[in-house]
Parts: structure tokens; C-alpha cells; sequence
């Protein structure tokens, strides 16, 4: 393919001197001379057809690629080559691709760097031979994952093994190693979507552990970050259905408000544990409401209860006492025994009112008067001799 780019560059300096720049014949591939420019090497230089058909193929190719994307991204495909990049690297890709520079990295350069959709089509027709055509067909399924992939990624980046596979051609490596990473994916965004119905903050991503690390560790983690965010939901539909005047006088003295706060910045700081724990203390909470309210009002009824019947077994026992003290008076002179029928516990007024009234006292009898004499008027003694 160099011959390919020196004659690309030469017929576009010749055009912008102000000449009129060659341009590639239309290729023949019934010729006997037309063979995949794989298959061309140095030996045929002395077979003058094939040489000529081997130039013109090559021109052709590099041409229309160049032409498809212009010159600003072919400078970048052949600056990556200089470089020695990979096609498929990222930022904190440290491989060099020293020394390789096949028509397979040639093709990913092309497409993953200059944009080109074209490349494929032009090399399975005129570069490679037909034993590498299955070999296409596999990359075009790999690309397809692998690029599906990245647009899932967003801010994540690409992890660094299967970059490797890609840029190794190991294909069915790299659709595993895709599978994978959607597996990882798929749970990420079940979690991005449960946070944004709760409207909390999402915890702190595992893109720096999703690119570096295990990945079966980040699923566990976004699990466990789903399980605690659960927990929240359901103390929060706690809450919510700890209504009423009932559950408002249960709630005096609760922290579980508290509690469910700690909840959730627990869980925005990325501390599943933590918020799954202290969100079950909250719902725990949040339950008792309702039970806790009733027992407070049976305790308060309760206490009002025993005061009224404190109150009026006072009020008996007082006027037990009065009834008592009134039956245990001494009797006055004269003043005959109430009635049998009457109540021991009538009031003392009741008892007054029954009494009968004492019988007036015998006028005391006249002293009989002195006998006088007949003759002399002298007194004589009653009952004297």
C-alpha cells in the first residue's frame, strides 16, 4: 500500500501547484494479472503487467479512501502509523504498535482514526485474499458490539483488555469480553434509572473500577447500592403511610425522620451498608407509629379511668365515714332511738327531722295549807297528835 499513498500525494501536490493531477486507471480484476495486493510482493516486479496492475491497484485504493475522508483525517491515520498507535486505544493506552503495520492495522487505522466507510469494502475487493473474507465478517460483528459498547459508556471508558482483543483480531475474545461489559452496564443503568424515581443523587460511579478493575466486583457493588436503595424506598412508603392522629401521637419523641436522612446521605455517599441499615431502623420506626399511638392513648384512658373511680370510691367512703359518726353519737335524755327504718346512711339533718319531741316535764304538787284553830285561830299541823 505505500507505493498506494506516494502516488496519492503526489497527483495532490501536483494538483496544488496548479497542475492537472493524474488519477488511478479503473481496475480490471479479470486480468490474469489482478491478484489481492496481499499476494503481490516484490517477486512480480519483473512481470511488468503485474506490476503495473499491482501500482494501479494500490493507487486506486489509498485514492478513493482519501477522497472519502479528505486529507485532514488521512494526516491523522498516518501520524497514528508514525506513532506507532493502535487503532483502538484510549487515553491511558501505553502499547506500541512497533514494527506492525499489516493491512489489518492499516484497516483499523482507517476506519477507527480516519472515519472511512468505505475501507472495508475496497480492501475485501482489492487487498486481501479470498481466505480473509470470512475473517472481515467476524471484525464487522466484533466492531459492531465493541462500538454499541462505547455508546453505552458514556463518561466509562473502554476497558484496556478488550482493546487488546480488538486490536489483535482476536474477535470471539472480544465479544466475551463485551458481553461482560454490558452485563456490567445493564446493572449500572438499573440503578441509574431506581435513583432517578427515588429523586436522590446517584453515589459516586465505579467508572475508574469498571476500566481497571474485577469486573464482577462493580456488579456486586451496584447491586448492593440497589438492595440499599430499596431499603430507602420501603422506609420512605413507611413514612408515608404512618398517617393519621393515631400514628402522629406514636411518633412523639421518634427520630425516625432522622434516621431515614442518614438513610440517604448514606447512600448518595456511596455507603450501601450503612443506608440499607439505617433505612430498616427508620421503617422499623415508622411501623411502630400506629401500635405505639394506640398504646399511648389505652395508658392515658386507662389513668383517666382509675382517677374517676378513685374519685367516687372517695366520694363513698366519705359518707361512710359521716353515717358512721353519726350512729356512733351518745344518745340525749329523753330523746328516743330514731326509727328502725330509717338508713344508717342518712345525712345528720335526715336524722333530726325523725326525732320525736320530748314530753313536757310534771308540774310539781301544791303544799297543803295549815289548819287554823276554831277558837283561837292558832295553827294546828295536819297529821299531828
Amino acid at each position: 500500500m505505500t507505493e498506494g499513498f506516494a502516488q496519492t500525494y503526489a497527483a495532490v501536490a501536483e494538483g496544488e501547484l496548479g497542475g492537472t493531477p493524474d488519477e488511478p486507471d479503473t481496475i480490471n480484476q479479470h486480468l490474469a494479472e489482478a491478484v489481492p495486493l496481499t499476494a503481490w510482493s516484490d517477486a512480480d516486479f519483473g512481470d511488468d503487467a503485474s506490476e503495473e496492475y499491482g501500482y494501479n491497484a494500490s493507487w486506486f485504493v489509498v485514492s478513493e479512501v482519501t477522497s472519502e475522508i479528505g486529507l485532514d483525517a488521512m494526516t491523522k491515520v498516518l501520524e497514528a502509523v508514525d506513532h506507532d498507535d493502535w487503532a483502538y486505544a484510549g487515553p491511558e493506552t501505553s502499547a506500541r504498535a512497533v514494527g506492525v503495520l499489516d493491512w489489518r492495522r492499516l484497516l483499523d487505522l482507517l476506519e477507527e482514526r480516519g472515519g472511512s466507510q468505505r475501507a472495508s469494502e475496497l480492501f475485501e475487493q482489492y487487498v486481501i485474499e479470498e481466505d480473509d473474507a470470512e475473517l472481515l465478517a467476524e471484525r464487522s460483528e466484533a466492531r459492531d458490539a465493541y462500538h454499541a459498547l462505547q455508546d453505552r459508556e458514556g463518561d466509562w471508558s473502554t476497558r484496556e483488555d478488550l482493546r487488546r482483543a480488538m486490536n489483535g483480531w482476536r474477535f470471539d475474545d472480544a465479544l466475551d469480553r463485551v458481553a461482560e461489559a454490558n452485563g456490567v452496564l445493564d446493572v449500572r443503568d438499573e440503578l441509574a434509572a431506581h435513583v432517578s424515581a427515588a429523586g436522590l443523587q446517584a453515589p459516586p460511579d465505579h467508572g475508574g473500577a469498571y476500566h481497571d478493575g474485577e469486573l464482577a466486583s462493580v456488579t456486586a457493588e451496584l447491586l448492593a447500592e440497589i438492595e440499599a436503595l430499596d431499603h430507602v424506598v420501603a422506609a420512605r412508603t413507611a413514612r408515608d403511610d404512618a398517617t393519621g392522629l393515631v400514628a402522629d401521637i406514636g411518633s412523639w419523641g421518634s427520630d425516625a425522620d432522622g434516621l431515614l436522612a442518614e438513610a440517604v446521605d448514606a447512600f448518595e455517599r456511596g455507603d450501601a451498608s450503612a443506608a440499607e441499615g439505617r433505612a430498616d431502623s427508620a421503617a422499623a420506626e415508622f411501623d411502630a407509629y400506629t401500635g405505639r399511638g394506640w398504646k399511648r392513648i389505652s395508658t392515658v384512658v386507662g389513668g383517666l379511668l382509675l382517677i374517676i373511680v378513685a374519685l367516687l370510691l372517695g366520694r363513698r367512703w366519705r359518707r361512710l365515714r359521716r353515717a358512721r359518726r353519726t350512729d356512733a353519737a351518745p344518745a340525749i335524755d329523753g330523746v328516743s332511738e330514731p326509727p328502725t327504718g330509717i338508713s344508717s346512711v342518712g345525712s345528720h339533718d335526715e336524722l333530726n327531722d325523725d326525732v320525736p319531741e320530748p314530753l313536757p316535764e310534771p308540774l310539781p304538787e301544791p303544799l297543803p295549807e295549815p289548819l287554823l284553830d276554831s277558837a283561837d285561830g292558832a295553827a294546828v299541823p295536819s297529821g299531828g297528835d
